[in-house]
């Protein structure tokens, strides 16, 4: 379940929140518009032409490109268990000893070793 934030409106949130929206409106407008009228080469502003192409972009890289080579499974379960701090194996589940979240300091490179690769 969604978790709500500690800063609670109550009744006022959701006339902040039209307004937040109108003001966000606003100031897309802006950021769009031409800087100069009439408009010429020299004062066009490509910041819609550039919104246009990468959202068109964006778009049609996920519709073409199939779910298993974006949100691969196995990624996606090893990132929630490590969230959660629970490491599933073999069925059974076992805590994850963390030692950024236990309270002690993981243990410090040195410096002064030499630099070596296990590939």
């Amino acid at each position: 379940a969604f978790k709500s934030s500690h800063y609670h409106l109550g009744k006022l949130g959701p006339p902040f929140y039209a307004i937040t929206v109108l003001f966000q409106g606003l100031v897309f407008a802006v950021d769009i518009s031409p800087f100069f009228f009439p408009v010429t080469a020299a004062y066009f502003n490509f910041a819609p032409v550039i919104l246009g192409a990468v959202t068109i972009f964006a778009i049609l890289s996920w519709w073409l490109t199939p779910e298993s080579k974006w949100l691969r499974y196995e990624h996606l379960k090893t990132t929630f268990e490590g969230a959660d701090g629970v490491k599933e194996h073999a069925g059974e589940h076992e805590q994850i000893k963390n030692p950024v979240f236990a309270g002690s300091a993981a243990p410090a490179a040195n410096p002064s070793a030499p630099i070596t690769s296990n590939q």
